[in-house]
């Protein structure tokens, strides 16, 4: 079990099924995570009259949401160079911005709702070991200067000393800290998020895997396991990993990628700022109780956990990496002892750019997957824009997202 399930699977909402099911449906929602009940949220509480489903395999918040690393940590996936030459310097801009709006949103969120789901903005740094690394770093924020973004997320350059001061250790040569960063507990999150949606007039399902989705005339027909039958208008597919296996659209553009994560029990608070080592494979927090929650290691495997749909089991060869990370490239002296140690499916896109935005091809249809392992930075206004499709209502949402750029000119 996910360390971020163990405060969450005795709540009200983990294993909620709505007992009074309407025969059809304004939205239909698959998938329980930051993604599908930020949609309902958003939906409901500027359209209160619409009847709303979201429908979940598994838990409230069993996917890749309940089982990631804690992080909220904004800055695009993708090398900023290789967007801007891509897609010019103000759609790349535009998705950068949207990021740090995201987080905003998802702030005013949490503190209007009076949300306790342990959130900590401290910053996050990522650490790179050769000079010649510390050198792009300086030329990525160069570039972030000369276009006015370098203070959207607050970003600085750290040099050898001060890394040393906040990882205690001298291994590293610099990083690239962003001041607009921290980390949270998913799972309480997203719980808070769906309370919210159903005090709304939301109706959840979960433990109810979606086998099928089919048009019928104006409508559609959602077919579940156990002989269970929906009906729904508008379709929003926010099962990231798992999308492929009920929309073909997607079946090649959505990579099923496993990581890995444990949770140590207290250490003495040594790291005051989230962590990103090697490249981004590997990434930590500190949370207040001392607990470490490290996540990565998928460079011991030979497909790097692609493409892999079955979070039930642990890479021995990753385990074991993970398991000796601390003592053995922190130089941690105390004894090392672990808490979990689970999986999570997420779901990569091709270009490391997520797919938001309508399914080419379908009517009221929509999709938000593909976030390549970087979704708590863009979902929940990810979800506000589909929820503004729905609605016929103007949308904030990066032109570089849209499904529609992996259709066949």
């Amino acid at each position: 079990m996910s360390y971020w399930h163990t405060a969450t699977r005795e709540h009200i909402l983990s294993n909620y099924k709505n007992d009074k099911p309407v025969e059809q449906y304004d939205v239909c929602i698959i998938g329980a995570g930051i993604t599908g009940t930020s949609t309902a949220f958003h939906l409901l509480s500027q359209s209160p009259n619409l009847k709303v489903i979201v429908i979940e395999a598994r838990t409230l918040c069993g996917g890749a949401t309940g089982r990631n690393g804690g992080h909220l940590w904004p800055g695009m996936e993708k090398a900023l160079e290789t967007a801007i030459e891509e897609f010019g310097i103000e759609r790349t801009s535009q998705a950068y911005k949207f990021e740090a709006e995201n987080v905003a949103a998802l702030l005013k969120f949490i503190e209007e709702y009076n949300v306790d789901c342990d959130l900590q903005m401290f910053g996050s740094l990522y650490v790179v070991e050769h000079e010649e690394e510390l050198e792009e770093l300086y030329e990525e924020f160069e570039l972030l200067k000369q276009n006015n973004l370098h203070d959207v997320l607050k970003v600085e350059i750290f040099d050898a000393e001060r890394v040393a001061k906040v990882t205690n250790s001298k291994r590293f040569a610099g990083g690239h800290f962003t001041g607009v960063a921290g980390s949270l507990h998913p799972s309480k999150l997203v719980h808070a998020i769906a309370e919210q949606a159903i005090k709304l007039g939301l109706h959840l399902y979960t433990h109810t895997r979606v086998t099928s989705v089919d048009p019928i005339n104006d409508m559609h027909c959602i077919k579940a396991e156990h002989d269970q039958t929906f009906y729904a208008k508008h379709v929003v597919y926010a099962n990231n990993a798992w999308i492929g296996q009920i929309l073909p659209f997607a079946k090649d553009l959505v990579i099923p990628t496993r990581g890995q994560v444990i949770t140590t029990k207290p250490l003495p608070n040594y790291w005051k700022t989230g962590l990103l080592f090697n490249d981004g494979y590997d990434y930590m927090i500190q949370r207040k109780d001392g607990r470490v929650v490290l996540g990565g290691g998928r460079l011991e495997s030979e497909t790097e956990e692609q493409p892999e749909l079955d979070d039930s089991t642990i890479h021995p060869s990753i385990s074991k990496v993970l398991r000796s990370f601390l003592n053995s490239y922190l130089d941690v002296k105390e004894p090392v002892e672990i808490e979990e140690e689970w999986t999570g499916i997420m779901g990569f896109s091709p270009d490391e750019l997520p797919l938001v935005g309508p399914v080419p091809g379908m009517k009221n249809q929509y999709m938000a997957a593909g976030f390549t392992g970087h979704g708590m930075p863009v979902t929940f206004l990810s979800a506000k824009a589909l929820a503004d499709m729905i609605l016929g209502k103007e949308v904030f949402l990066p032109e570089i997202y849209s499904p529609q750029r992996f259709v066949a000119k």
